[in-house]
């Protein structure tokens, strides 16, 4: 990650450049707040240095990565793009995060994927399933998606005729197909469909437990209400640690039931 405040506009160019297949002022004048003179400047002085790694496109408006596009200011790795892309804030107090088994994202995944949703376009890939066959899939994605600790693209699967996750670390391979009629993503129902998830104590639980958890969680009235997107709904159940399949003999093991599950039950899997 670029130390100076040069360093981390020019890895900004060069992150978007890369990974997004085009950069203009205005990205720069979004993230680092500049006058679009200012940002213009930081362009004009990153090409000074890097001459022959970005091309004008006056149809788009912006610059592309030319052939020979070589990195100086980023590793090139997908985690490094897609911690960017999260927004991870960073603080000067000392954090500690849960180490998990990293899922692998190879650049030669991401990079097509990423063109492909940048610019509108379907992929093909070959996928791998929870069975471990290898199956080839022509996807047209529209959103990234972080959920259960895992990438996922949300894309139309043109061979299933639905709208899809598809894990990004079980992707073998992939190829931006600029060929394909893909339908809006406006047609992804689940998608733009937002559902209130209801969550509360478990009812077995102690009363003085039950308190601890509405305050834990912020309840009112003894309920936890979060608006979600009804694609999004499973993964939010199981970040929050809820079985919808079996209520545990335990309630300590799971602490939290889901209320409502009747009123989105068309959502769940």
């Amino acid at each position: 990650m670029a130390k100076n405040e040069h360093d981390q506009r020019y890895w900004l160019i060069e992150l978007l450049a890369y990974w997004e297949g085009r950069v203009n002022v205005s990205y720069l004048e979004r993230e680092f707040h500049l006058s679009r003179q200012q940002a213009s400047k930081v362009l004009g002085s990153y090409r000074e240095q890097m001459p022959d790694n970005l091309d004008y496109s006056y149809t788009l408006k912006a610059y592309l990565p030319s052939a020979c596009f070589a990195s100086r200011f980023i590793s090139g790795e997908a985690d490094e793009y897609l911690q960017w892309l999260q927004g991870i804030p960073r603080h000067h107090l000392q954090v500690a995060r849960l180490s998990s088994p990293q899922r692998q994202i190879l650049p030669h995944i991401l990079r097509p994927i990423i063109h492909a949703l940048t610019f509108g376009y379907a992929v093909d890939i070959n996928y791998a399933s929870v069975t471990n066959t290898t199956e080839e899939r022509i996807i047209a994605p529209h959103s990234l998606v972080l959920a259960a600790g895992r990438w996922h693209v949300r894309a139309w699967c043109l061979a299933r005729q639905e709208y899809r996750d598809f894990v990004l670390a079980r992707t073998r391979s992939a190829s931006v197909d600029e060929t394909r009629d893909i339908p809006s993503p406006q047609e992804d129902h689940a998608w733009h469909t937002w559902v209130e998830l209801v969550f509360a104590p478990d009812n077995r639980l102690a009363a003085e437990r039950q308190q601890a958890l509405e305050q834990e969680y912020g309840m009112t009235d003894g309920r936890l209400i979060i608006r979600e997107r009804a694609a999004l709904a499973n993964y939010l159940i199981k970040q929050m640690g809820v079985n919808i399949k079996f209520l545990d003999a335990l309630p300590e093991a799971q602490q939290l039931v889901l209320v409502n599950k009747r009123d989105i039950e068309q959502w769940l899997y």
